[in-house]
């Protein structure tokens, strides 16, 4: 029990400092630096606030980025066996890369380009047809 609760302590750090970071990369972006809000919902602790508002903006997600890698070399020289959960986690972003990656088979584009075309030349048709039978009408006046 006392191990599960380590396992879930150390998760839920790592999510904190993965949400802080891209928290903090967005606000760089907008050039915000207020992270007051980040301490009210409970982001960032006291002495992190301070720390981060002591670094340029453009160089604070790169901060937690640091605490993050030190964290976990820090579990790691403590015997904690970390490697079963970063194969798993490398394992997802190599599955979503390879999903992303992948290329639509040919039959699949071939037909949707010929519906696309298909689809397409009926408007055609039918927009030929309303002009044509708009113009005789205000050419013959019924």
């Amino acid at each position: 029990r006392d191990k599960q609760k380590n396992q879930s302590e150390i998760a839920n750090r790592v999510m904190r400092y993965t949400r802080l970071t891209l928290k903090l990369l967005f606000l760089s972006i907008q050039e915000d630096s207020n992270i007051q809000p980040l301490i009210e919902c409970g982001q960032i602790t006291t002495q992190e606030k301070t720390w981060l508002e002591a670094a340029e903006l453009q160089t604070r997600p790169f901060i937690v980025i640091a605490w993050t890698n030190e964290f976990i070399k820090s579990l790691h020289l403590s015997g904690l066996d970390i490697s079963s959960n970063t194969a798993v986690i490398r394992g997802g972003i190599n599955a979503i890369n390879a999903a992303v990656k992948t290329q639509l088979p040919y039959p699949y584009v071939h037909m949707l380009y010929w519906t696309v075309q298909l689809i397409l030349f009926t408007i055609s048709v039918e927009a030929g047809i309303c002009i044509a039978v708009d113009s005789y009408w205000k050419e013959n006046g019924d």
